[in-house]
């Protein structure tokens, strides 16, 4: 039997660090189609061909000050670089529900990653309510499975040796 999963349980990380207070999270992968619709396919239905993947990301937030995930001001840092970011989205590695000292993390081996462009950053302050900014990420090249860490070959090796007592 599958088990559903919150959505608070799934976080968008831009270099290894959350986003901070994030209230909204979407990926989106598609896929180009090419028609290949002809005299000889018979001419009542289209017929197609996969063409070039994409992949895209969003993230919708309450603007906040502090270093426990990346704000606003360092969204922006980011996009003025124009240079790709690592991106992941998966869940965090930290149980609990207080934000640890530097922000959460991704999981290990669980999620999605890929490098990506910050291709948008939009703050929104409306009177009387709480600030509010959203970022767009544009996937350059494959969005793959993030890979577990694996432990060093050697850590046998590298472990104190045992004595006789």
């Amino acid at each position: 039997m599958n088990k559903t999963i919150k959505g608070g349980a799934l976080m968008l990380f831009v270099a290894r660090k959350s986003i901070a207070c994030a209230t909204s999270h979407t990926i989106s992968v598609t896929m180009e189609t090419k028609e290949t619709t002809s005299k000889d396919s018979g001419g009542d239905w289209t017929t197609l061909e996969a063409g070039i993947l994409s992949w895209s990301a969003k993230s919708e937030n309450i603007a906040s000050t502090g270093t426990n995930g990346y704000t606003y001001d360092d969204l922006v840092g980011l996009m003025i670089k124009r240079e790709p970011i690592t991106l992941v989205m998966g869940p965090k590695a930290q149980e609990g529900q207080d934000v640890p000292d530097g922000g959460w993390t991704p999981h290990e081996g669980k999620g999605r990653t890929g490098q990506a462009f910050i291709t948008s950053v939009e703050e929104n302050a409306p009177n009387g309510d709480n600030a509010t900014f959203s970022v767009d990420f544009t996937g350059t090249g494959p969005l793959s499975p993030v890979e577990a860490v694996a432990a060093p070959a050697n850590v046998a090796a590298a472990a104190p040796a045992k004595t006789a007592e």
